[in-house]
């Protein structure tokens, strides 16, 4: 087992290859206990020329495609909640996804003064 599926399709995008995937198994050396399992399965994907707006869309309707195929519909069932997968998705900004959780939180007076580098790069539609 590997620990990282990367390193075969960087090269394989390096040799022309403009989409590569791979679903493989995992080995990463942490600790194991009720919670946690060392070996998993994981999806890496690569696609030359995409940004990270291409790979979000890709993501989204990846999500959608699966809910469909597995529930039947775009909305699943998990502890009484439903949750849709239904396209598009709610986007949010790093940092604004950590204060809408209350991990973190900016004083008041320092988000009018001055605009984070996240949104000076949203607004300059670099990103």
């Amino acid at each position: 087992m590997r620990i990282a599926t990367e390193l075969y399709l960087k090269r394989l995008i390096v040799g022309g290859m403009e989409r590569v995937y791979e679903i493989g198994r995992i080995w990463r050396n942490e600790g194991i206990d009720r919670t946690h399992n060392p070996e998993f399965t994981m999806l890496e994907l690569y696609a030359a020329f995409w940004n990270v707006r291409d790979m979000m869309s890709f993501n989204e309707d990846l999500m959608a495609h699966l809910a469909r195929s597995v529930h039947g519909s775009e909305t699943a069932l998990y502890r009484g909640d439903a949750i849709s997968f239904a396209t598009p998705f709610r986007r949010l900004g790093y940092l604004e996804a950590f204060e809408i959780r209350r991990i973190i939180a900016r004083p008041a007076a320092r988000r009018r003064c001055l605009p984070s580098p996240v949104a000076r790069l949203r607004d300059s539609r670099i990103a």
